[in-house]
């Protein structure tokens, strides 16, 4: 668990997404894409050729947010998977109060959470709407839909946003994340307007 505040190394960079990562992609960027960068590993990838690998974390605190039963909250952003031969796995997730991850959406060979066929190497656009009745939530990828998927643990809150990645990629690609409930916004990261808070950097 990574504590409030802080992340083991994390690297987003403004580009133009919409020039680097493939401009004229269906669910693409129209400005500003977060460019996120992995650091060496070390020896710790078995199934990677080579047995070393690359890491990347980032955390997004925003604040705790209670939420009762009726209530719903929807997760959307647009990703390129960090780019591996299919060893790595991107994991974007949300954390309750006291840090624990209750949602995991995750990319590992070509799948999201093992239902639905990804993108691997242009803009992928995700929903995930979380319903805390039922401690379940539903995902919609580029169109297609799949779930209810149980929560990881039972919440009744939420504080943070999570990337992380292990595997031997260099690169992957975030724009557009935005958690909401109702008309309120928890949290928004466009990398135009608004950008990772400064509590979630770290160059190494």
């Amino acid at each position: 668990m990574i504590s409030r505040g802080v992340t083991a190394s994390l690297m987003i960079l403004l580009c133009f997404g919409a020039v680097d990562a493939g401009r004229g992609a269906e669910n693409g960027p129209s400005g500003l894409a977060g460019r996120a960068q992995t650091w060496p590993a070390g020896p710790m990838f078995h199934g990677v050729p080579g047995g070393t690998g690359r890491y990347f974390d980032w955390y997004q605190y925003f604040g705790e947010h209670k939420l009762e039963a009726g209530q719903q909250l929807e997760l959307s952003f647009v990703i390129i998977p960090f780019d591996d031969p299919g060893y790595g796995t991107t994991v974007v997730g949300l954390d309750a109060d006291g840090g624990g991850t209750f949602v995991a959406l995750i990319f590992h060979r070509g799948l999201l959470n093992q239902q639905l066929a990804y993108n691997p190497t242009d803009w992928n656009s995700v929903r995930a709407l979380l319903d805390f009745s039922s401690q379940s939530y539903s995902l919609t990828l580029n169109g297609a839909t799949a779930g209810p998927f149980r929560f990881l643990k039972a919440s009744e809150s939420v504080q943070a946003f999570r990337v992380n990645y292990s595997g031997p990629g260099w690169l992957g690609w975030f724009d557009s994340v935005v958690l909401s409930g109702g008309d309120e916004i928890l949290l928004r990261v466009d990398f135009d307007g608004s950008l990772p808070g400064p509590q979630s950097l770290c160059l190494g």
